[in-house]
């Protein structure tokens, strides 16, 4: 009985490290996400800036 307890638990733990690390990959690549939109925003912006100061 208990081996299967500590079975158990070795396979609990492990699914919770599993769903850290999915969610942890998750949040990253959301975030990377958004910082690569916000930097093509503000060279777009910067474009369009420079195209109307020099006509």
């Amino acid at each position: 009985e208990r081996v299967m307890l500590i079975m158990v638990i070795v396979i609990m733990a492990v699914v919770v490290v599993v769903v850290v690390v999915v969610v942890v990959i998750v949040v990253v690549v959301v975030v990377v996400i958004m910082i690569i939109i916000i930097i093509i925003i503000i060279i777009i912006i910067i474009i369009i800036i420079i195209i109307i100061i020099n006509p």
